[in-house]
């Protein structure tokens, strides 16, 4: 008895074993779950990223393309190097310049709140912006290229909070 248990056991192993490697030949080689991220195509973009992008980095070419899912953003890599992160709705959540770059004037005045915009402009923090990014949906924090305290927080009504290293 206990030998016809051991085969029926092999066989079913055997059997599952077999759909799988079907199943995974079906899917290229991957096993289907749920999906949290994958590359996308720049037309599946909202339309607020697809205007943004067109105003400001025209002519420059789209290098790679992901949604996540699972955070609800779209990130976009250009070819100058520079990486932005929009949210479902388009909004900018995060840009980078690209290593060693800058972000333009123009892009910064658009992506945080006005008042931020003039602190920067101010105390001439403006050409040396490398990075911006919402932070846990309650504070702005703007990445300098400078040395000592490099990172100047504001709320989103654009306060200045604080700087920080």
């Amino acid at each position: 008895m206990k030998s016809k248990v051991l085969i029926a056991s092999a066989i079913a192993i055997a059997c599952c074993g077999m759909y799988n490697q079907a199943s995974a030949q079906r899917f290229n080689n991957t096993t289907p779950g749920i999906l949290l991220s994958g590359s996308c195509d720049t037309s599946a973009l909202p339309k607020t990223a697809t205007d943004f992008l067109d105003k400001h980095f025209r002519g420059v070419k789209v290098k790679k393309c992901t949604h996540d899912y699972a955070d609800a953003t779209y990130k976009v890599k250009l070819s100058n190097g520079v990486e932005v992160e929009f949210g479902n709705d388009g909004k900018v959540v995060e840009i980078e310049a690209a290593d060693k770059g800058r972000l333009s004037e123009a892009v910064i005045k658009e992506v945080v709140p006005s008042k931020t915009y003039k602190y920067l402009k101010s105390n001439k923090m403006i050409a040396n912006v490398e990075g911006i990014e919402y932070s846990r949906g309650r504070v702005v924090e703007i990445d300098l290229a400078v040395k000592g305290p490099d990172t100047v927080v504001f709320d989103l009504d654009g306060n200045f909070l604080v700087i920080e290293d």
